[in-house]
């Protein structure tokens, strides 16, 4: 019997959220003015308790207090566009900020669709205005009320006053990947949706024949009433009122509670990414279904004149003008940035709350920043936010680890993206902590960029014009890259943590061992350690190392020397040392690698063929000149590598003051 029982409640799920007050908070300048307002109004909760929760309710439930994202609901309805996107990676509690919205905004209603009483409305806003809460038949009190309640006004005007769409996009498909099943996975969501509201269809069956209405009213209601049995029956397959549905069920719910409506649309991009990730599908077929997703997205949302406010949420960003036809080109940003940053993940400050509660020593707290810390929105340079899966399960486990793996993600594409040894080398450049510059233009991703890679990845010797831009405005959009800075119409690319740069970069050392023939990782493991040992401690000792790796590359390079070989191996190699950052600058005159370790480069240059490898040492000194901004470098060691014809490994070494150096700037 563990000394904590409670831990036992700590099941991952989808979506992990920790919850806390945390009244401190209002001295961050990063938060928005409202925000630190009713923060500052709150006191402290004496404990707290960490838990898991897909939804807003069972939160509320199970913790005995929580980080008090309630303002959102505030900022969202108060927001001047009508429609709102939002975006963030895998596992940010967007499912639990959705459900929060629909439980605060969701019109409550008896079996036959009529609005509840005022005195059961009462009951269900108590949770909003004081904390204690009579819903689902469950009852409970908070120890104080939420951030919402110090705008009782607001409360009033929108708390329960809107009929709800509320859909998660999630595609299945039961057979082949053609356009028509496609279609009809999206079918079985809009007759779901439909069938939430089936207290509609008896209604409009009364209303048809019910003479008190005119017979204009009676022909509206039997038209309404053919179109929800068409929308929930099994084969309804018309095109043009599929991509309209919503907007008819807005309609009818319009219509019937003569209010607008509110619609919260769940993992939006998940049919896309779905269906561009499938290599089954003919790029024809999958076409045809991002014109019909995107006239779909465009009625529900943009042609729809019934629509009180409605909110997108999911993971990839794809620029509006994609999906809503929209010719304006907005600033290309983060899936951070937008002016909600602050409801989802941790800032600093709140993270800290749970350091001092949880006792985490100040040694560890610089190796969790490290780990999860780092999300940077372009439009608040000064703010980072935590991971929010990843920081809640170290508090939980109290195990330093990566606990954000996406092998999905990364598996079907990355993988298959460093097939491109462009793209390769700029993979290998950020997993050493370099910034990747990229044009403004090219982050704006869009579908049409999802099939582009789709293509390459059908046909890897037809690689896309400039495609590690495309490749990084992928990454990038799916919350795998953040900025670092910008200048002009420059922005310069960066992990956003170490988290994130060791996933990757097992990624990235796979594809170099198997592109050198090692099936297995523990067979490149006496290579790794001696090099590693010849960079860190002793570069001197040459012998050793040649030797090793001639043993390692003679049975892979059967017929003759390869050039290509020699140098993917070294790099493989470099991968390995965690405590050298890797130079790197987007330019075509580079040597072999690079690597920094405090205050010494080392410049590596590989040659085959040579008569000794005094030609390559010679060659790795012509590349002094690309260190001329990095200052803080005392010492440069040239080391030159050569196979000669006989499959033989030649390493000659060679140091030198660095011409450039400048005592005046600190240590890096």
């Amino acid at each position: 019997m563990p000394k904590a029982p409670y831990l036992l409640l700590l099941i991952f799920i989808l979506e992990y959220s920790i919850t806390l007050h945390v009244s401190c908070c209002a001295n961050d300048p990063s938060i928005s003015t409202e925000y630190k307002t009713a923060l500052s109004k709150q006191t402290k909760r004496r404990s707290v308790k960490i838990t898991d929760a897909s939804d807003f309710l069972g939160l509320v439930k199970n913790s005995d207090a929580f980080i008090d994202k309630t303002m959102l609901i505030k900022e969202i309805m108060d927001h001047k566009e009508k429609v709102i996107l939002i975006t963030r990676p895998h596992k940010w509690a967007k499912s639990v900020n959705m459900d929060m919205l629909k439980l605060f905004l969701q019109m409550k209603l008896d079996k036959r669709g009529r609005p509840l009483s005022k005195k059961n409305k009462t009951k269900q806003r108590i949770l909003f205005e004081s904390g204690e809460y009579t819903l689902h038949y469950t009852k409970g009190r908070l120890q104080q009320p939420l951030l919402i309640s110090n705008y009782p006004e607001f409360i009033q005007e929108h708390q329960g006053q809107y009929p709800m769409i509320h859909v998660k996009m999630e595609l299945t498909l039961s057979r082949g990947c053609t356009f028509t099943n496609f279609l009809k996975s999206i079918r079985a969501i809009i007759s779901g949706t439909f069938r939430s509201h089936d207290y509609l269809k008896h209604i409009f069956e009364k209303a048809r024949n019910d003479t008190r209405h005119s017979k204009s009213q009676m022909k509206k209601y039997a038209k309404f009433l053919l179109w929800f049995k068409k929308m929930t029956a099994k084969d309804y397959m018309a095109l043009d009122k599929l991509h309209s549905s919503f907007v008819l069920l807005s309609k009818m719910l319009h219509d019937h509670f003569g209010k607008p409506v509110v619609i919260l649309m769940d993992d939006y991009d998940a049919p896309l990414q779905y269906v561009l990730r499938n290599k089954d599908a003919p790029n024809v077929e999958k076409q045809k279904f991002i014109q019909f997703y995107q006239n779909f997205l465009h009625d529900t949302f943009k042609l729809n004149p019934h629509i009180k406010k409605g909110v997108l949420a999911g993971n990839l960003r794809l620029y509006k003008e994609e999906l809503f036809y929209e010719y304006k080109i907005p600033y290309p940003r983060t899936c951070v940035d937008d002016q909600f940053y602050e409801y989802f993940g941790f800032t600093a400050i709140e993270a800290g709350w749970l350091f001092d509660y949880r006792n985490v020593s100040k040694d560890i707290r610089g190796k969790v920043r490290n780990l999860y810390f780092g999300y940077q929105p372009t439009n608040n340079p000064s703010l980072k936010i935590y991971n929010v899966h990843s920081f809640s399960s170290f508090l939980d486990e109290k195990k330093y680890k990566n606990y954000w793996s996406q092998s999905d993600l990364l598996e079907s594409y990355l993988s298959q993206f460093l097939k491109a040894a462009s793209f390769k080398e700029t993979c290998t450049a950020l997993t050493y902590g370099n910034e990747i510059s990229i044009h403004k233009a090219d982050l704006r991703f869009n579908a049409t960029d999802f099939l582009r890679l789709q293509n390459f990845m059908n046909d890897y010797n037809k690689v896309p014009e400039n495609f590690p831009a495309l490749a990084l405005s992928y990454l990038f959009s799916t919350g795998y890259l953040t900025t670092d800075y910008t200048q002009d119409e420059t922005v310069y690319l960066r992990f956003p943590n170490r988290q994130i740069a060791q996933e990757i970069r097992v990624i990235l050392s796979r594809n170099y061992r198997l592109k050198l023939g090692v099936a297995e990782a523990h067979k490149a493991k006496p290579l790794i350690e001696q090099f590693r040992r010849f960079v860190l401690y002793d570069q001197n000792n040459t012998n050793e190392l040649a030797v090793t790796l001639t043993r390692f590359l003679a049975p892979r390079s059967p017929r003759k020397v390869d050039q290509l070989l020699l140098r993917q191996t070294i790099n493989y190699l470099a991968i390995y040392i965690d405590s050298c950052d890797r130079f790197s600058q987007q330019s075509d005159d580079l040597p072999d690698l690079i690597l920094l370790d405090r205050d010494e480069a080392i410049i590596f240059k590989c040659t085959v063929d040579a008569s000794s490898a005094l030609i390559a040492l010679a060659e790795a000194k012509i590349y002094e000149h690309v260190l001329q901004n990095v200052r803080n470098i005392q010492t440069v060691k040239y080391v030159g590598i050569n196979l000669n014809p006989r499959k033989q490994v030649q390493i000659k070494v060679e140091s030198q003051p660095n011409q450039y150096y400048d005592p005046d700037i600190e240590l890096k």
